[in-house]
């Protein structure tokens, strides 16, 4: 996987995004069903347009293995798309009532990302600044202040530790 942390997230009824570091991605062949084309159409469309998709962030290309039962076949080559290169995926077909609902999901899969990802980094937040602004009121003029507020600092890097952790 080159090195990138994958994590398959369900966001909405509609589309399932997959979170590649930080960033929430869709798959080509889901945007290519629910557009109701052929994938290989779909990728005919990003190798004409690479140029234009690469302005809107890398493109993550991967092979998924052959479908025959008894193993073998050809890999099937699909993309990891970001928001803006499967907006603009998307923008690409003519407008008709099947691709607006289309973006409609897609907008809303994008921002409930957004939403769990911000919400996911803020969690310890609160309790924590309480915490550290208590024992900086303890600890002032004491001896051991600075060794007080140190620890304080190690308990706030093992949350943000603990965290990353739990999301891969």
């Amino acid at each position: 996987m080159n090195g990138l942390t994958m994590n398959i997230t369900p966001i909405t009824d509609a589309f399932t995004l997959t979170t590649i570091k930080v960033e929430p991605s869709i798959d080509s062949r889901l945007l290519a069903k629910s557009l109701g084309n052929k994938h290989r159409h779909v990728m005919a469309l990003l190798d004409k347009y690479m140029g234009k998709f690469k302005t809107f962030g890398h493109m993550s290309f991967k092979n998924a293995g052959g479908d025959r039962p008894q193993g073998g076949g050809k890999a099937e080559r699909f993309a990891l798309l970001n928001e803006d290169q499967a907006f603009f995926l998307l923008a690409l077909p003519r407008n008709n009532d099947h691709v607006d609902s289309l973006k409609v999901k897609l907008v809303k899969a994008f921002r409930e990302a957004r939403r769990a990802a911000g919400q996911h980094g803020t969690e310890y937040l609160p309790s924590y600044h309480q915490l550290h602004d208590e024992l900086h009121t303890l600890a002032a003029g004491s001896d051991h202040e600075r060794h007080v507020i140190r620890a304080a600092s190690m308990l706030k890097q093992a949350c943000v530790e603990a965290q990353i952790g739990g999301a891969t």
